[in-house]
């Protein structure tokens, strides 16, 4: 259905054509906007260079459900990018029949047509027969007839005098194909009985139960059952730790509102506890067991084979909001919060305090407790009239009963953990971070000193320092924070040598915030947060470890390589794997973020991606842990993907751009379109495009050429699968099939996103409605209820053997087998 839009300029002028009027604080918004060498900030137009009002990178497929607009027509919503922002705009769908739910009721569904016209005279010298079986058409029975003359005359639905059957060398080996009747296969035996006064054959039938239901004359297989198995966290972490000496085996993760989830090796669990408060930080004090604490003094010891979470009971009795805790055994514990308030247990007895009134008021960013008894509190207090950063420090293994404080320089300190030599009584080196990615180490006479790293650290600042379990010159981790201005934060491998020390890049990071476990176990935890998406990145990280828990990336689309490795990619082009039989993933970023839109892993060597950089397409080969651009195309971004062999693969994108993949690169081909180029799918020598308007293209004989559609006035096509010598394609409200014969129009529903085809009768669906997104099937004559729900949009979607999956945003995998 065509929509018409109504696009409104407005222009700021004066009243007289020859006076300048300034556009300095005139009022601008989406519809109102500022002249060149002006900007809109804040509703007023200022002067300044402009801003980037692109919508790359913009996703408009959450759109409110389909509704019902009467009786029958069907209103969905199609998403558009203006200017940055989504719109949403209605598209209208008369059904045949009615409208029920959001979705046009399909007239046909349960109707089986054997049941004919019985045969008769049509006049004195004409005889009407029916076929044994017909077809559904908006909820009727057609059959077809045949006239038959009688020259003898019609009697009793009947030819007279004549044996028909030899006059017309009726042989009946020819039986109806099979039907569906009441949840039955109906065949039909051959040969036949042929009747002389119609000539008509009469089969025998008999019929079959199909358990699983009947579609076309066909007994259905049992649809998959899918899951949802990612993310697997669905609470954003507070702080996360792993268990020592359990080689990553054993963690513990804790977010707002009491979660508390453990990962025993092969799954997270949440586990229950007493209360709802929000969970701020957790450590493990030995292997077994993890000190908890959170808001309303909230602390707990977790013992997670068992699931056993006991609240402890701290003295002082105050509110307070704890956030840190360190410790080096279930009595031996320290505690604090963000104002200077401190408990400590030491073999089994609580003791309480605050740090010194001098300094106050205290404002602390970390706590660590080492090998030794000393006890350090980081962040910055008062010197007099300076804020200052600060350590409190305590040696209670020295007997000391009070914290002295250390101020530092003006500033404060971000992070605190141990340092690259193991404490001994004689020394004992606490590592601190600052805002500017700067380390200082505290010394046990109260003194600092710099730590200088070679390459100098990048990132926001310093947000957590773990050093390795044990050992002599041992390394330690340090993360920084990836929060604007930055962007980008790293975790480093600090390794000190007799020339300095050496900074090691182990992973990078890009959502804003980042927290580290406190514990080293053959690699330290980082947890990387989405906290409006209540989803996060949960990686290990050692000199040989490289592993990801859980993976909260948006995903674009899901493919399996050669060797049935799941692999997924991000809209950030990253490429994550999961080899069969693994329960952790591995994370490959690039060196740079970009626009990724599709991801191909089968029939060939590595990972393709393509999408856009900029306003440019990108086709990306990703093998190893390396990434290298295979081709550029100015100004038209890719889309989709597909690949029959390292010789013989296709992209399309923007403006009907087509290119060739081979072993030596890509190279562009004559496309007879245009119109954009949304999905795309090849097999030997045949591939089918779709896009925007319908536009249906089609490769064969060594030439893209256009397919007139079945439905010309479609906004745009987003699937196509191929099967069976057939395509299938579809889009919003739109389905149909193309093979020999031309094209079947095919029931639909609104929403419709992408397709996965197990075979013609196995067809499963996504359809987007809200924000929400529902997997359906399709058994070649209609479409199932509801199979699952994922919140957000899922991409593309694979399948390999019994397998079906998709990836899709807030780091959904939906798997089918």
């Amino acid at each position: 259905m065509k929509r018409l839009a109504l696009t409104v300029f407005v222009v700021l002028a004066g009243c007289d054509t020859n006076v300048a009027v300034d556009p300095e604080g005139h009022r601008c918004d989406a519809t109102n906007a500022c002249p060149a060498g002006y900007v809109c900030l804040d509703g007023s137009c200022r002067r300044g260079a402009p801003v980037d009002t692109s919508c790359e990178g913009v996703s408009c497929d959450e759109p409110p459900a389909p509704v019902c607009a009467g009786n029958t027509v069907v209103r969905s919503f199609s998403g558009r990018c203006v200017s940055g922002q989504c719109r949403y705009e209605p598209l209208d769908t008369t059904c045949a029949t009615s409208c029920a739910g959001g979705a046009c009721v399909d007239a046909c569904a349960g109707v089986s047509c054997v049941t004919p016209p019985s045969t008769a005279c049509i006049d004195a010298l004409t005889l009407r027969t029916f076929a044994m079986t017909g077809t559904c058409q908006d909820g009727d029975c057609r059959y077809t007839q045949t006239d038959t003359d009688c020259p003898n005359g019609c009697e009793n639905a009947s030819c007279k005098g004549v044996d028909l059957c030899a006059v017309m060398n009726v042989t009946c080996t020819t039986p109806p194909d099979a039907v569906c009747v009441n949840g039955a296969r109906r065949t039909f035996t051959t040969p036949g009985t042929c009747e002389p006064g119609t000539g008509q054959c009469r089969y025998v039938s008999s019929d079959t139960p199909c358990p699983n239901g009947c579609a076309l004359g066909v007994c259905l297989t049992p649809s998959l059952t899918f899951t949802q198995t990612g993310p697997r966290l669905r609470f954003a972490i507070n702080g996360l730790d792993v268990a020592p000496g359990s080689s990553g085996n054993s963690a513990i993760a804790v977010g707002n509102n009491g979660k508390l989830a453990k990962w025993n090796g092969v799954q997270w669990t949440e586990v229950t506890t007493p209360s709802t408060s929000n969970l701020n930080a957790v450590s493990f004090v030995s292997g077994t067991v993890a000190y908890v604490v959170g808001g309303a003094n909230t602390v707990y010891t977790v013992r997670p084979s068992t699931n056993v979470v006991t609240p402890v009971q701290l003295p002082g009795g105050a509110s307070a909001n704890l956030r840190f805790v360190s410790g080096r055994g279930e009595n031996d514990v320290l505690i604090a919060d963000a104002a200077g308030g401190w408990w400590r247990n030491r073999a089994g007895a609580w003791t309480s305090g605050t740090l010194p009134a001098a300094n106050a008021p205290w404002v602390i960013r970390g706590a660590h407790l080492d090998e030794t008894q000393r006890e350090r509190l980081a962040g910055n207090c008062a010197d007099g009239a300076t804020r200052k950063r600060c350590v409190a420090y305590r040696n209670l293994g020295g007997s000391a009963t009070t914290f002295n404080a250390d101020p530092d320089q003006a500033g404060t300190f971000t992070a605190i953990g141990g340092g690259f030599d193991v404490p001994t009584n004689l020394t004992s080196e606490g590592l601190l971070g600052l805002p500017d990615n700067l380390l200082r180490t505290h010394y046990i006479n109260g003194l600092y000193g710099n730590e200088a790293t070679n390459p100098v650290l990048s990132g926001a600042g310093v947000v957590g320092i773990t050093a390795q379990a044990g050992g002599s010159g041992r390394d330690v981790y340090v993360l920084t924070s990836s929060a604007a201005p930055a962007g980008v934060g790293h975790l480093y491998r600090l390794v000190r040598g007799a020339l300095g020390v050496t900074a090691n890049d182990a992973l990078t990071t890009y959502s804003g915030e980042e927290t580290i476990s406190s514990n080293d176990s053959s690699g330290v935890l980082v947890a990387e947060v989405r906290r409006a998406q209540n989803v996060n990145n949960v990686f290990r990280r050692g000199p040989v470890t490289n592993e990801a828990f859980d993976v909260g990336e948006d995903f674009i689309g899901a493919s399996f390589d050669g060797m049935g490795t799941l692999v997924l990619a991000t809209s950030g082009g990253d490429v994550v794997l999961r080899a069969p039989n693994a329960n952790t993933f591995e994370l490959r970023r690039p060196m740079t973020r970009w626009a990724a839109r599709a991801v191909e892993a089968r029939n060939g060597t590595g990972v393709l991606l393509v999408g856009a950089n900029g306003n440019d397409g990108v086709i990306v080969r990703n093998v190893g842990s390396a990434f290298t651009t295979v081709a550029t195309a100015t100004g038209t971004p890719f889309n989709a993907v597909c690949r029959v062999s390292d010789s013989d693969g296709w992209a399309v994108g923007a403006a009907g751009v087509i290119y060739r993949l081979t072993n030596s690169g890509a190279t562009r081909v004559v496309s007879p379109t245009t119109k954009d180029l949304v999905a795309l799918d090849c097999a030997a020598g045949n591939a089918v495009a779709v896009g925007a308007e319908g536009t249906v293209l089609r490769f064969g004989n060594g030439s893209w050429t256009t397919v007139a559609p079945a439905f010309p006035g479609a906004e745009k096509l987003t699937t196509v699968q191929l099967v069976m010598g057939g395509a299938y394609v579809g889009g919003d409200g739109v389905l149909a099939r193309y093979g020999a014969t031309g094209w079947s129009s095919l029931p639909s529903q609104p929403g419709l996103s992408r397709l996965v085809a197990r075979s013609s009768q196995e067809v499963y669906g996504t359809f987007v409605t809200g924000g929400s997104t529902v997997v359906k099937r399709f058994d070649g004559a209609a479409w199932s209820t509801g199979l699952v729900t994922v919140s957000g949009s899922l991409g593309g979607g694979v399948q390999q053997g019994s397998r079906v999956v998709w990836g899709g945003t807030f780091g959904a995998i939906v798997e089918g087998d």
